[in-house]
């Protein structure tokens, strides 16, 4: 993805939550775990050309705001109240390894690749 859709995304996404949100301190924008997480399920496809990631980027993008409307209708939000303290403690922690690992074959210069033994 081209930088300048990050700063797209960063944009439209804080208008409309200043418009339809409800919370102050919640964080909206785009930010490294929602990367990983497209990277991911985009990585899996065999797309051809920034243009096809790009647009299966948008459509994943809309899929999960449909369902995230869905389920916001449907008030399911509540479940969110049963997730307990170091379940999310240990998602967070969990999201910033990933990333601060990721982020180490640049910092060092160093590539590395991973296979099976046998």
């Amino acid at each position: 993805m081209p930088p300048v859709a990050g700063l797209y995304a960063s944009i439209i996404g804080l208008v409309a939550y200043s418009l339809f949100g409800t919370s102050n301190s919640l964080s909206v924008g785009p930010v490294a775990v929602i990367s990983l997480m497209t990277a991911a399920a985009l990585g899996k496809l065999s797309l051809n050309g920034p243009a096809e990631y790009a647009a299966a980027a948008l459509t994943l993008a809309f899929l999960s705001g449909m369902f995230l409307l869905i389920m916001g209708i449907a008030r399911l939000g509540l479940m969110a109240n049963y997730l307990s303290h170091p379940v999310i403690s240990a998602f967070i922690t969990a999201s910033c390894l990933v990333i601060a690992v990721s982020q180490l074959r640049y910092l060092l210069g160093v590539s590395a690749s991973g296979g099976q033994r046998a």
